[in-house]
Parts: structure tokens; sequence; C-alpha cells
């Protein structure tokens, strides 16, 4: 029961968030800690919930050739190879400096 309590706050804010254009991982994660989900499975639902999006709002952008591909694909090449550095780096470092570095980057992010 609480899994479908989970999903429908995933659904919720995952959904105002890409109205919103923002990556909902920034809400989802501390939301989700903070009733009790463990921290890591909180992250996979994070990024899972910001990939669909991203994918989702990226395709209809190239069919509405409303960004210039060119200039986009050295981010997307930069992000796709340094995802597997950053998730080996998280499984390497204390959970403590893990939701540090994530707050101190929500602080700078947000601010």
């Amino acid at each position: 029961m609480e899994y479908l309590i989970y999903f429908g706050i995933t659904l919720v804010i995952s959904t105002l968030f890409s109205i919103g254009g923002t990556g909902s991982s920034v809400a989802l994660i501390p939301i989700l800690s903070f009733l009790g989900v463990g921290f890591d499975l909180a992250k996979a639902v994070g990024l899972f919930a910001n990939t669909a999006s991203t994918l989702g709002a990226s395709i209809m952008n190239v069919l509405r050739k409303s960004i210039d591909v060119k200039q986009v694909l050295p981010f997307v090449f930069m992000s796709v190879a340094c995802a597997p550095l950053g998730a080996y780096s998280a499984t390497q470092m204390d959970t403590y400096y893990v939701k540090c570095a994530f707050a101190l980057f929500l602080f700078l992010v947000l601010r």
C-alpha cells in the first residue's frame, strides 16, 4: 500500500516539475527520504523520473525543431560518458557525504 502512496507522490511531483521544465529529483529525493524510503532507492527514483521527463521533452523539441542539435550534442555525450563515473563515485562514498553534497548542490542551485 505504501508503494502506491510513493508512486502517487512521484507522479504528482514529476508532472508538476516537468510542466515547469525542471527535474523533479530536486524535490523527490528529500521527500522520499523523509518518508522512510532508502536514500539509494530515492536517488534511483529521482534519476528515472528526470530521465523520463528529459527524454520526452527532448523528443518533442527535436520534432518541433526548436533546438540546435549540433550545439546540444557535446552536452549529451559528456552526460552519457560521465554518468557511470558519478554513479560509481557515489557507491564509494559514505551516504552521509553524498547527502551533504546533494544538500550543498540544492542550496547553490535553488538560491
